[in-house]
């Protein structure tokens, strides 16, 4: 909406006017300022109105139900206000409305997961709080509704991949007036042969163009319609008139399979991308491959050179997994006071970076990762999170003044996992997130042991660690050495430095590949 207002509206409408207040709006189109002053929108919003949730949570009489078979220390946490993940997901919604540009798909893709899997949380919530028990809705209940949106998000990708449609033609360019003036200037064989190749009123047009002022839209619209012609064929490589354009590794053997019809399209498409990386944007649709950290092969995002390509189908399994478990992980996690939020602030601004760096086609290219540029507007999300999980966690911190809930912690755990579909690191958020996997392991781990292990006539089992999720596992374990008013922060601390060494070590593979 503020960008909108600022940019889109004022700036573009006024820019010619010479007005220094005007220039200075051109700041609103810059994803990194908004990024910043989503962080800090949300964060004063979790800040300004958390008293105000909490003092109405308590007076709705809205209790956290403590599980009998928990520490007996948790006992005392019974009652404290719930469902003040509320808080977090109304900040990052809001935030995002006021400093994304919301003709991002991805953006609505992520907002709409995000509350479909709060809504789940918030049934377990109300209906632990009818019944004044600690359980809510049933496993298989929270499994069916998981497994939902994530087919959810799936179709949407789907419907908006390349695998269904029109060839990726141009809609428009990165920076149009750049373009124009290198075909204009015709310094190297390609720009010189593309110039020869379009109309005398497109030629005419570009060599009365100054370069100094931004090329009209007719213009524009007229130069992508010429485009257009040329991708249809013939193919646009030849080996001089490539001569000074350094093709990537995938690009190259694209061009060696000699593709025809579509598939010719798209390899001219890819030309041009390379040829022009800052003035022509590359192909926005999903692609269906599959990156792996530290092998720069499985980057490549064609299906016909990819070697990681699985297709649609097998990959709606994958995003099965990422979603279901991303969302459980955050759930299982969240058992003491300040630690589910602690470690996704820190996730979040792993992944801000990540999303940031994916999205930008420099930053992407040389690191040899899938380069997503409608991943952009997902920084801002990703800010805006790590704002309202630093403005809950100031009434989170121990002892909680309230507790984040399902509704919080699911809808969390469902937007680490969506972003990190759309931006393809769903690999890499093994690792941003190393804490949640390690939870929701030791619980995998303990109960798997426990049924393999179990006697049919004591129905006893043997078990790897004194009770799960792995914080309790710590908690009882360090008990008698800091007594039982200290050892939950004790626990919440070390795990949240182990958090930062999960994040500083993703971050540290970047240029591993």
């Amino acid at each position: 909406m503020i960008y909108w207002v600022f940019y889109d509206w004022l700036y573009n409408r006024y820019e010619g006017s010479g007005s220094y207040l005007v220039k200075a709006l051109n700041v609103f189109q810059y994803v990194t300022f908004r990024t910043a002053y989503a962080t800090v929108t949300a964060l004063l919003i979790s800040l300004i109105f958390g008293r105000r949730v909490i003092q109405l949570l308590r007076g709705l009489n809205i209790g956290q139900q403590i599980r009998e078979e928990g520490p007996q220390a948790h006992m005392a946490k019974r009652g404290t206000p719930t469902m003040g993940g509320l808080l977090v997901i109304g900040s990052v919604i809001i935030s995002t409305l006021l400093w994304a540009k919301l003709s991002s798909l991805y953006v609505w893709i992520v907002m709409l997961a995000t509350l479909l899997f709060g809504t789940i949380g918030f049934l377990d919530d109300y209906r632990k709080m009818a019944l004044q028990r600690s359980l809510g809705l049933t496993g298989k209940q929270k499994l069916l509704g998981q497994t939902l949106i994530a087919i959810g998000v799936w179709t949407a990708l789907y419907f908006t991949s390349v695998s269904v449609g029109a060839p990726p033609m141009f809609r428009e360019l990165r920076d149009a007036s750049g373009l124009a003036t290198k075909l204009k200037d015709a310094r190297d064989p390609l720009s010189e042969y593309l110039m020869s190749q379009l109309s005398p009123e497109t030629q005419k047009m570009l060599r009365a163009y100054d370069g100094a002022s931004p090329l009209p839209e007719a213009d524009q619209r007229r130069l992508v319609d010429e485009l257009n012609g040329l991708l249809r064929g013939p193919s646009l490589y030849d080996e001089q008139r490539f001569s000074q354009v350094r093709l990537s590794d995938e690009a190259k053997r694209f061009v060696a399979l000699n593709p025809k019809g579509d598939d010719l399209i798209r390899l001219n498409r890819v030309l041009l991308e390379e040829a022009y990386p800052a003035e022509i944007a590359k192909n926005t649709k999903y692609s269906w491959n599959v990156n792996i950290p530290f092998f720069k092969a499985t980057a490549d995002q064609n299906p016909l050179t990819s070697i990681s390509y699985i297709g649609p189908y097998l990959y709606l399994v994958f995003i099965l997994v990422v979603l279901v478990g991303s969302s459980n992980a955050v759930n299982l996690t969240d058992g003491l006071d300040g630690l589910a939020i602690s470690v996704t602030f820190v996730a979040m601004a792993a992944l801000t970076a990540f999303t940031y760096i994916t999205s930008d086609f420099r930053f992407a290219g040389y690191l040899g990762l899938v380069h997503r540029p409608e991943a952009a507007e997902l920084t801002v999300f990703c800010g805006a999170m790590a704002g309202a999980s630093l403005g809950f966690l100031w009434y989170n911190a121990p002892p909680a003044e309230v507790f984040m809930g399902d509704v919080g912690s699911l809808a969390i755990g469902g937007a680490i996992g969506t972003i990190a579909v759309l931006t393809k690191q769903e690999f890499m958020l093994l690792m941003v997130g190393g804490v949640f996997v390690l939870e929701i392991l030791s619980v995998m781990i303990q109960v798997s042991v426990f049924k393999l292990t179990k006697n049919p006539k004591t129905g006893i089992g043997r078990r790897i660690f004194k009770m799960t999720p792995l914080h309790h596992h710590f908690e009882i374990q360090w008990e008698p050495r800091f007594g039982q008013r200290t050892v939950e922060p004790k626990v919440v601390f070390r795990f949240l430095i182990l958090a930062i060494l999960f994040a500083l070590l993703s971050l540290s593979t970047l240029k591993l590949r």
